[in-house]
C-alpha cells in the first residue's frame, strides 16, 4: 500500500510494503510510473470536474460527450471545451492536445456542418474512428443518432 501527500508546490511520496516503509522522496511533477497511486490521485483530483455535459472519467482519461437531440440547435462542445480549459488551469493541470481527439457519430445530414473545436494554436483533431476503453468505435456506429 502506498501513501502520498500533495500540495501545489511540494509533492512527496512514501511506499509501504508489509510493515516496512521507504524513505520520503521528492516527486518532480509526476507519480511513479506503473503505480496505482497515479490513477487514484488523478480520480481524486478530477472529482469536481463539471463542464456541462456527460464526463466519463476512467483512470487517467476523461471523455466528454454531448448528445445532440435537435438538428436545429448548435453544438455546445466549443463552450464545454473552454470550460474544461478553465477548470484545468484552475486545478494546475494541462490538456494533452496531442492525445485529444474529437469524433462525431451520426448521420452526415446532421454531422457534416458541425464546426471544429478551436484552441489557441489551431483546432482539435477530428477523427472517424477511435479506441475507447478497448472498444473500437467509428463515426457511423450510431446510425441515426448524433453524439459529439
Amino acid at each position: 500500500m502506498a501513501q502520498f501527500s500533495c500540495s501545489q508546490l511540494n509533492h512527496v511520496f512514501v511506499s509501504k510494503q508489509m510493515q516496512n516503509y521507504s524513505s520520503w522522496a521528492q516527486l518532480n511533477g509526476a507519480m511513479p510510473q506503473g503505480s496505482w497511486l497515479g490513477p487514484l490521485s488523478f480520480l481524486v483530483l478530477i472529482d469536481n470536474l463539471e463542464v456541462g455535459c456527460l464526463a466519463h472519467k476512467y483512470v487517467d482519461d476523461t471523455t466528454l460527450t454531448e448528445l445532440i437531440h435537435d438538428r436545429t440547435k448548435p453544438s455546445n462542445m466549443q463552450t464545454i471545451f473552454e470550460q474544461l480549459l478553465i477548470w484545468t488551469d484552475e486545478n494546475h493541470m494541462a490538456v494533452n492536445y496531442s492525445k485529444t481527439k474529437e469524433m462525431i457519430m451520426g448521420p452526415p445530414s446532421i454531422t457534416a456542418n458541425l464546426p471544429l473545436i478551436k484552441m489557441t494554436t489551431g483546432h482539435i483533431e477530428r477523427v472517424n474512428s477511435t479506441k475507447l476503453l478497448g472498444i473500437h468505435l467509428d463515426s457511423t456506429s450510431l446510425g441515426n443518432h448524433t453524439l459529439r
